[in-house]
Parts: C-alpha cells; structure tokens; sequence
C-alpha cells in the first residue's frame, strides 16, 4: 500500500511539474476594466418618474500566447451589478447570471493561407463608425474570421452567428461581413464594405412582438478618410435593402400594423451619409459631425417605404454612436438610463420610430482644465427625416458635459450632467405608457464613474 502511494505521488508531482511547465511556457497577461457607476435622473412628472441609482461592472480579460501561431482571448462581464445582500448572483433583470462569458477567441494563423484566422465569440464592430454595430454594445456573435491582406488592401472576411434559437429549425440571426481598406499613408485611407444580416423564421423580429417573420438586410458602402494639415476628414456612403417575410404583428401597433402589409412582404430600401472634422483649435480637439439616414413615414403600413434599417434593429438592440450622452451614448452614461438611437431612428428602450430615418448634427470640445483634469462638452440636434401625421420630425435636444480627473495611473474619476430637451409627439421618445408624449419633456441626468484600466 505504502508503495502505490509513492507511485501516486510522484505520478502527481510529474504530472503537476508537467502542467507547471506548460503554462509557464505561455506568455499570458491579465488586465481588464473595473468600473462603478452613480447616476440621477429627473424628468417631468406627467411623462415618467425620475431615478437613480448604483451599479458595479467588472470585466477581468485573459490574453494568451501558446505560441508563435496560436493565441487565445477571453473576457468575462460581471455585473452592472445592483444588489448584494450575501453574493451578487443575477443582475438588474433578476434572471440572468452576474458572471457572463463577453469574449473568447482562439486566433490562430496557417502558412499555406497567410494573415489571420479568429474562432469563438469574437468581438465584431463595422467600418462606418460603429453606426450599425459595435463591440464595444456586445455584438460579439459566435464567428470565423479571416483577416489578412490581398495585394496592397487590408481584408476582414467573416460569417457569425448572432443567435440560435432551436438547431433543428432555420431561426437562426447570421450575419456575413466584407471588408476592404487601402492604407494611403498616414491618416489617409478609402475602403468599401458589403454586409448581410438575415433572421431566419419564428424569431421575433425588430423588438415589437412580430411572430413568423424573417428578415434579410443587405449593405454596401464605401468610406474615406483624409488628414489635411492638422484637419481630419471623414465620412461614408451606405446603401441599404432589406425584406421583411409574412410580417405579421402580434400585438396593436407594431411595425406591421399597417392593413396593406400586415402577413405580406415588406421591403425597405435606403441610404446613409455620414460627414465629419476633427482638428485642435487651441489647447482644445474639436469635432463637428454630421449623419443622415432616409426615413418613410409608411414604412410597416406598406409593402415597400424608403427606409435605411440598421442590424441592430432586427435584433430589437440598438447601435451606439455619437458625442452626446442621452440621445446618444458615452461611457459614463452607459447605466440603462441613456435612451439613445439608431440612424434608422429607432429609440434604444422601445424600437419607436425605427423606419422614420434621422438627421443630426453634433459638436463636441475636449480640453485640459488643470493637471489631472480634463473636461469634455458635445451638443447634438435631432429630428427624424419622416414621420406620420400626427407626430412631430423634431427628437429634441442633447447638451453634455463631463470632467475627467486622474485619480492615480490607470484610475480616472469621470462626473458631469446631461440636458436633453425632447420635444413632443415624436416616434423616438413614449412616455412611460408607450404613447405619444404630448408636450416638451425636460430631462436633466446626473452621472459619476470611478473606473480603473488595467
């Protein structure tokens, strides 16, 4: 007895030597993203009560290097986390598990293809901006990726699987990506993309309770890029077409409520423009930006409407972009009290107005205040470009201002408020009931985030 023991033991020293050895041969870091969150809002009485509250959100990350070839990524998300009366266990749902799996990517490269394959749930963002989809709002679909070079242009080749709802049946959300850059030199560039995104059957589909529907939507773009002095130009062109199959509401006033569309085909076809300048002015780096997607008052009351429809609305989720913090997002504000929009003009909470188009025009400052301290100011105006009759073009508003101090290395505190003016009956912004607001809505919202990169 006392012999197998030993064999035992020596077995598990060479077996645990062996592991030891392995993983010391892996290159690996450690590092990620530990945030905690405040934030206050006040609104108008009769449109909705105002709220605030804390959150916590940390997203520890794991890089590794097996090799020369092989690599691995992987991000866990923790939180926003609301409550903790013993362990933090399901977040602000009360459903859904504190601790989620956000990244995990194995990056590997063949010599007989060159550049570089990713596998796993890889973290996707478009080329125009994040305007249509972002990592950054966790698209990050199950995917295999090419990235690599042809000729002179960088190329992004890519299918994904956003969601599976039953593996026996055509339900799934897929999406295919295209993407070509010719690097001209320092800060100058021109690329094209082309995107499908299709939902297959009995999924709901653009966030209204739409039953057997499936949809396809089809992109292509070209962008540009082009330093001149200490002035950055960019901007891009996008079309769009997409068909919505037997569109069918389950509820009153969903997206195909309308008698000429309701179990029919519904086709939308559109574009989107998007123009912008950054440059120093003085201490300060200023930005002026400009986006324009078409809208069609008849889209969802017709078989056809003249509409630009974003991936992120088929998935009842909306896109992130922009410079201000309520109409719009920054990461501050990133605490489920912004209410920010598509550019096909659907509201992040709701989906109202999707189909109706946006045109806004942003500014923003950032600017040293004092050592360790920083301030940032945007203001952005909103209108859709159609509406029905009965509602109003003009969204509202959005002022934001924030200042950023330097706590110590890596720690940054970021506080400040945003002012957004929501004017009344306009699709993108219902009171609490889901119905046409019927006045002006003030909204003022107070944030605070100590956050640590790491």
């Amino acid at each position: 007895m006392r012999k197998k023991w030993m064999m035992l033991t020596v077995l598990g020293i060479l077996l645990f030597g062996s592991a030891m050895s392995a993983i010391a041969a892996v290159e690996s870091t450690f590092h990620g993203q530990f945030r905690v969150n405040y934030y206050s809002l006040s609104q108008d009485q009769d449109i909705g009560p105002g709220t605030a509250a804390e959150r916590l959100r940390w997203r520890p990350t794991w890089d590794a290097k097996i090799s020369d070839d092989v690599s691995m990524h992987m991000q866990l998300n923790i939180g926003h986390i609301e409550s903790n009366t013993s362990n933090a266990r399901v977040d602000q749902s009360g459903a859904a598990p504190a601790v989620g799996l956000r990244h995990a990517v194995l990056m590997f490269a063949t010599p007989e293809i060159g550049g570089k394959f990713a596998a796993g749930l890889v973290p996707v963002s478009d080329k125009f901006g994040d305007t249509l989809f972002s990592s950054d709002w966790d698209f990050n679909p199950l995917t295999l990726a090419w990235l690599g070079k042809i000729g002179g242009a960088d190329v992004r080749l890519a299918t994904a699987k956003l969601m599976e709802n039953n593996s026996q049946k055509d339900d799934d959300v897929d999406a295919y990506v295209v993407d070509v850059d010719f690097p001209m030199g320092e800060g100058h560039n021109i690329g094209g993309s082309i995107y499908v995104v299709r939902s297959g059957d009995g999924i709901t589909t653009l966030g209204d309770g739409d039953l057997g529907d499936s949809a396809t939507e089809n992109y292509i773009g070209i962008r540009a890029s082009h330093k001149m002095d200490m002035v950055k130009l960019s901007g891009f062109i996008l079309w769009n077409t997409g068909t919505i199959k037997n569109c069918i509401d389950a509820t009153a006033g969903g997206i195909c409520s309308g008698l000429a569309a309701v179990g029919k085909d519904v086709d939308n076809s559109g574009y989107a423009i998007k123009l912008e300048g950054t440059a120093p002015l003085g201490p300060a780096n200023v930005g002026l930006m400009f986006i324009t997607a078409s809208g069609d008052k008849d889209f969802g009351a017709t078989d056809s409407a003249s509409s630009f429809i974003t991936p992120m609305t088929l998935i009842a989720h909306t896109g992130y972009w922009g410079y201000t913090g309520k109409l719009n997002v920054q990461g501050p504000t990133d605490t489920g009290i912004d209410n920010p929009l598509n550019i096909d003009g659907a509201a992040y909470s709701t989906g109202s107005g999707v189909g109706y188009g946006i045109m806004t025009l942003q500014a923003k400052a950032d600017f040293p205040i004092m050592d360790r301290l920083t301030g940032y100011a945007a203001i952005g105006i909103f209108q859709h470009m159609d509406v029905p009759s009965g509602s109003e073009k003009s969204i509202g508003t959005d002022i934001y201002v924030q200042g950023k101090y330097n706590v110590a290395q890596n720690l940054n505190l970021e506080a400040g408020l945003d002012y957004a003016s929501i004017g009344k009956k306009n699709e993108a912004y219902l009171d609490s009931s889901g119905v046409l607001v019927t006045k002006d809505n003030n909204i003022t919202l107070l944030f605070a985030r100590l956050q640590l990169e790491y």
